[in-house]
């Protein structure tokens, strides 16, 4: 609930007067803290101990009195639960709301608040999360909580299978139904709180997004009408060879079934095959190779065949893969979870909802079209780089098209909006303010509870070296040259191609240029990251360059590496060592005679003190908070991105003084360029999300950009060239 924009206009209200005299803090938090404070007081009544109560109550209004008590109702329902005062209370108003965006900063317990919003509804709840989420996040805050009416949905495993209930004969005999009818499926080691059943009845459901969309087209042997070959094909692949004239011995008859056989299965070419043939019974034989390639609809059914029934799958009207004698099933074909879910389900939660932005994304599409009544998104970043493509499905999925969302499309939602005009960013304030929770760190209500080191940002210049400024400029012409031919056909994605050219030059330039052996920034990085070794610090360092991250293992011994070629449970392993904690027991190391042991299973570890990672792999549900000192060996081009890796480290539990975040640029070059539009956009989504008062900026026009880009960082002599 945000207050009316004169709550924090100091020249408009005179009460904010007084209050640079009365206390210490500056004159905004003052402001902060008041605005919370009445924001409390509207939902609970008590206005008791805020100063000039009447003057607010009749300004901004208060509460209805049966929403009070509905409010008071839930809140009491959260006593005795293990959350922060500030987390009771938005969990409350989140159930009041029924449809809800928690956009709470990195941190801040929004998955612990959308599971004590799901324990107040009480109703059946899934909740749809990144993969590498379910169980490093939301099973251990559910376990925290001391919840334990709660399943994690999986796919049904199909090398393990048993009969229902009460159903006579064995497994084998129905291996084709896969799921369907008489046969369903059990996982292989599978924990208690691990199923593959839609329909269990835990009250609270965690499903990954991939869950959510069709399984694949499952095929099992079927028998072919004319030949008699068991195969799960479209079309029967039995290769026939006839060799005529000649009398074939049994080792003829094997050698010529061996080269059928290497055949179908593609290892040799039909004029391979013939000249086997021509080799063995000589030039002149006469001979015939032909694949039987009858189709498998309407092929006989191999459970029946066995008992000697010549039994067909479908029918004559409807040739299909289903025998009507003994319930067979050649194929079946998985159907989206979202089938099963669309009646049992009644609150649903979409954790890191900028996920699901791309409606023509199939995870978004399935994902989207559960709607049941209470529905909740949670993201800390929900709109990233473009406003309005970010949060348009977003909130058509929580308002449905009508009267509250009167947008068609995301076209016409877009024409609507814009970041030039005050009153079209003040139109999305009114569409976020029904169902935005939105909390940052330095709120008064988040203060008051949590505590978190401040944050210390510093942007290094490191000039490049006279060989890398030659390189930098060689690539730059050659992207002016590109520019000058192709530039206004050029698509935005292929913009960005020939941008990512200047970035490996100015990032990473050893890669494209022999004689460049080492490179400054490299250099300055390894210093930067001895000093802060020698202080005791544990450094983590975020790069888009796979190639800087080989450079930086190699220049640095003993830095842990994470990009997305590394498995999820080797990167588990990595992160929780270098949060010393058990790998393996999941608790925290001691030190014991300068060695960390796991008081558990009395194990000896050596954690890393750096890690270098791809921020795209490292970048949601992480604690990295073990980390004082951040560094970004180059930009990226959304502010969403730099926010979220860096709120990696600055989270609840972190025990240093303060964070160092260090971004490293090379002057003149496409890097300087970049930061300062990583703070243009910046701005843009403050303005909206964050309702921070700043002041307006255009959009970013990529081709525009490109063309200020070359003539501010190509040198006079470069461009007389030409």
């Amino acid at each position: 609930m945000e207050l009316d924009e004169e709550v924090g206009n100091i020249k408009r209200d005179p009460i904010f007067e007084p209050f640079n005299t009365l206390y210490d803090d500056p004159v905004e938090v003052v402001q902060k803290r008041t605005a919370e404070q009445i924001n409390i007081a509207r939902w609970t009544g008590d206005w008791a101990g805020i100063s000039k109560a009447r003057y607010y109550k009749e300004k901004y209004g208060d509460v209805p009195g049966y929403l009070q008590a509905e409010f008071l109702k839930r809140l009491a329902l959260l006593e005795g639960e293990k959350a922060f005062s500030y987390q009771k209370f938005d969990a409350a108003l989140a159930a009041l709301r029924k449809t809800c965006m928690l956009t709470h900063n990195m941190g801040l317990g929004k998955t612990r608040i959308s599971l004590l919003t799901s324990h107040i509804v009480n109703k059946p709840t899934l909740v749809a999360v990144l993969p590498r989420l379910v169980r490093t996040v939301w099973a251990n805050e559910l376990s925290a909580l001391g919840m334990t009416d709660w399943i994690i949905l999986e796919r049904p495993r199909a090398s393990k299978a048993c009969l229902k209930p009460k159903v006579k004969g064995r497994a084998e005999d129905y291996k084709g139904l896969r799921g369907m009818r008489k046969l369903m499926l059990k996982g292989i080691e599978r924990d208690k709180h691990t199923t593959a059943d839609a329909s269990h009845p835990a009250r609270v459901k965690i499903i990954s997004y991939n869950m959510l969309l069709p399984g694949p087209e499952l095929r099992d042997y079927v028998v072919c009408p004319e030949c008699g070959y068991r195969h799960k094909q479209e079309k029967c692949t039995r290769v026939r060879i006839k060799v005529i004239d000649v009398a074939l011995s049994n080792a003829d008859e094997s050698y010529i079934n061996n080269i059928a056989a290497s055949y179908r299965k593609n290892k040799i070419s039909y004029d391979e095959a013939e000249s086997q043939l021509k080799e063995r019974f000589g030039t002149n034989v006469r001979y015939s190779i032909s694949v039987c390639n009858t189709t498998a609809k309407g092929s006989f059914c191999p459970v029946c065949k066995k008992t000697g029934l010549n039994s067909r799958l479908g029918n004559e009207k409807n040739p299909g893969y289903h025998c009507r004698i003994c319930g067979y099933s050649a194929r079946t074909w998985q159907p989206p979870v979202t089938r099963r879910l669309k009646k049992r389900i009644k609150m649903l939660v979409l954790d890191e909802s900028q996920a699901v932005k791309n409606r023509s994304a199939l995870r978004s599409r399935y994902a989207l079209s559960l709607r049941p009544k209470y529905r909740y998104l949670t993201s800390g970043t929900p709109a990233t780089a473009d406003l309005g493509k970010d949060i348009y499905y977003q909130l058509e999925w929580l308002f449905g098209k009508g009267v509250m969302f009167p947008y068609t499309s995301q076209k016409n939602f877009m024409d609507r909006l814009g970041y030039e005009d005050k009153a079209k960013i003040a139109l999305v304030h009114r569409l976020l303010d029904p169902v935005q929770i939105r909390r940052e760190t330095d709120d008064y209500g988040v203060s008051a509870d949590v505590e978190l080191p401040p944050v210390r940002e510093r942007r290094l210049s490191i000039p490049m070296s006279e060989e890398e400024t030659r390189n930098y400029e060689g690539a730059s012409r050659n992207v002016l040259q590109w520019l000058e031919g192709n530039g206004k056909d050029a698509s935005e994605l292929d913009l960005l191609s020939k941008m990512w050219i200047l970035r490996r030059a100015a990032c990473v330039p050893w890669i494209d240029n022999e004689n460049i052996s080492e490179s400054t920034k490299l250099k300055a990085l390894v210093l930067e990251v001895r000093n802060y070794l020698k202080q005791g610090k544990k450094i983590l360092i975020g790069s888009e360059m796979l190639d800087m991250l080989d450079a930086i293992v190699e220049a640095i011994p003993g830095t842990e590496r994470i990009d997305g070629n590394v498995p999820i449970r080797t990167a588990d392993r990595i992160i929780a060592l270098f949060q010393d904690v058990c790998p393996e027991c999941n608790i925290s190391l001691v030190d014991e005679f300068g060695k960390l042991i796991c008081p558990l299973c009395d194990k000896t570890y050596q954690t890393p003190q750096v890690l270098a990672v791809s921020r795209s792999a490292v970048r949601e549900g992480v604690t990295l908070n073990k980390a004082s000192v951040v560094i970004f060996t180059d930009p990226s081009w959304t502010y969403s991105q730099h926010w979220q890796f860096y709120k990696r480290a600055h989270r609840i539990g972190a025990s240093y003084d303060f964070l160092d975040v260090i971004y490293m640029e090379s002057p003149g070059t496409i890097e300087e360029r970049m930061y300062d539009t990583v703070e243009k956009r910046k701005i843009q989504i403050l303005q909206a999300i964050n309702r921070k008062a700043v002041e307006e900026t255009e959009k970013i026009n990529i081709r525009n950009f490109v063309r200020d880009l070359l003539d501010a960082t190509l040198t006079g002599e470069l461009k007389r060239e030409l």
